[in-house]
């Protein structure tokens, strides 16, 4: 399934940043107060969409441009060696907010539990559409045509208040404004605390205002079930069919669910813009098995293959196997990247065979094309 190797183009990732902070916990811990607990090192990444996403593209050899907002403090130091901020000519525009301390979270991968996270978003609340805009124009002026052609992945909106504080206007702006520059545009989502402002926003009336701008909407279900109430915790097939219909009918064209443990479930628009292998899918991926070390991160690496592969030009089956592919070797490191080797050798890992869980609501006696199982609503667009 090698996919199609016309050279990309870069990737631009922007959106919420932070420094992860990971201590190793190597048993359970039973979490009692006034307690100390001995753990392992700590591991210092680039966390949120930024670090995450960007760290999986740069493993898989695709170009990535990254944008977002720290402090004007030691974490920031720390998150701007980390990107490599440093080096000439410059890949990277993290804006300095004096005011705002650089976000930080504190990952608790406790082998007995689902992990935690103890999490201050910092200067990610005030990176909003404004901040978006001049950002990407910050990045074409540096490297003139970037954008035409290029794909800008933003993550996070619900982690940043100044993104979703008019109801997503100054932010839908700003992506109208990428895709007039020939950019195409790519989003996430993520879970709010339940108790923050983000969690009483009408999540529907921001997608819908946002969505129309958008390509590639690619959010966890579980994200869905926080921000739009009313989904079920466990979907079946039908849930997602709904839900994916009823994002297309805003505008965007391709629907990426990340289904965690379950897999991943993909669903295109009858009038996708390139050709007809992506008119009208519907494909669920079973995760590869392998040994899993920490998740954090896992959502973002699917993307980031998902992603490698549609800036290359493959089909939609090939994006989905390498999204999945790329999804299963972040969980066997210690962060998002830690394992992901580059694309060539990840379809080599694919093209020997690689085992998949097929625990899927499609059953596996269902249609496979190339690795992934066909749904009830595929092949409505397939004719030429």
């Amino acid at each position: 399934m090698t996919a199609a190797r016309t050279p990309g183009r870069a990737i631009v990732v922007a959106g919420h940043v932070c420094l992860d902070i990971a201590p190793r916990l190597t048993h359970g811990i039973e979490w009692r107060p006034g307690s100390l607990y001995e753990v392992g090192p700590a591991t210092l990444s680039v966390g949120g969409v930024v670090g995450n996403v960007g760290s999986v593209l740069t493993a898989l050899g695709v170009p990535v441009r990254r944008l977002g907002a720290i402090g004007d403090d030691a974490l920031g130091v720390i998150v701007r060696q980390l990107v490599g901020d440093a080096q000439r000519p410059p890949r990277a525009v993290l804006m300095r907010l004096p005011d705002h301390a650089t976000a930080y979270t504190v990952v608790v991968n406790d082998p007995a539990t689902d992990r935690m996270f103890l999490h201050h978003p910092g200067a990610n609340e005030a990176f909003g559409g404004k901040e978006l805009r001049a950002g990407l124009l910050a990045l074409e002026q540096r490297e003139p045509g970037l954008l035409a052609g290029a794909i800008v992945h933003v993550g996070y909106p619900p982690v940043m208040a100044a993104i979703y504080a008019d109801g997503g206007r100054a932010f839908a702006d700003a992506l109208a404004w990428a895709r007039e520059q020939g950019a195409r545009i790519s989003l996430d989502m993520a879970m709010p605390d339940p108790a923050s402002a983000a969690a009483r926003v009408d999540w529907r009336a921001f997608l819908a205002r946002v969505l129309p701008q958008v390509e590639v909407f690619a959010p966890s279900w579980s994200d869905l079930v926080a921000l739009l109430g009313g989904l079920p915790e466990t979907p079946h097939r039908d849930d997602l069919a709904s839900a994916s219909a009823a994002f297309l009918e805003l505008g965007t064209k391709v629907v990426l669910v990340k289904l965690g443990r379950r897999g991943a479930y993909l669903r295109t628009a009858t009038d996708h813009p390139s050709t007809g292998a992506w008119r009208g899918r519907e494909l669920l991926s079973a995760n590869f098995v392998v040994d899993v070390t920490a998740t954090t991160g896992a959502g973002d690496a699917t993307i980031a293959g998902f992603l490698a592969l549609v800036q290359r030009g493959a089909d939609p089956e090939q994006a989905l196997n390498v999204a999945s592919a790329a999804g299963a070797c972040s969980v066997a490191g210690a962060d998002a990247a830690a394992s992901v080797p580059s694309l060539e050798r990840l379809e080599a890992r694919l093209e020997a065979g690689w085992e998949r869980s097929f625990a899927t609501w499609f059953g596996d006696e269902g249609a496979h094309v190339s690795g992934v199982l066909l749904g009830p609503e595929d092949g409505l667009g397939r004719s030429p």
